[in-house]
């Protein structure tokens, strides 16, 4: 979540793992970029490393009208099938921290000829 002074973690998710908390805030190698349902739900959740990208709410209140979505019409324009790969940036998003992807760039196997 944005603040005033910097991003800061909230959720359950990202408040449970002291380590994913420190490489999502401080990290060189994660995207952060601004909350929009439709973008995240095209975005895999990884659940074997951290995310290449983190998705941050402006604020409380942003959270709080989530509760007042009818997410009906979202569910249908989702029906293209267009998935995000989770360190994509896109020209649409709202790039708070563009940054190197490194950690995942170094896990990624390489191909030998």
């Amino acid at each position: 979540m944005q603040q005033a002074d910097g991003v800061r973690r909230y959720g359950a998710g990202i408040a449970a793992s002291f380590t994913e908390g420190v490489f999502a805030l401080a990290s060189a190698s994660p995207n952060r970029i601004g909350f929009d349902p439709a973008r995240v739900m095209r975005t895999p959740c990884r659940i074997d490393d951290f995310q290449g990208t983190y998705f941050a709410l402006r604020s409380l209140g942003e959270l709080l009208a989530l509760a007042h979505v009818d997410f009906g019409p979202l569910y249908e324009g989702l029906g293209d099938g267009t998935e995000h790969q989770p360190g994509d940036v896109l020209s649409t998003d709202l790039v708070i921290a563009r940054v190197n992807g490194a950690h995942h760039a170094a896990r990624r196997p390489t191909l030998s000829r």
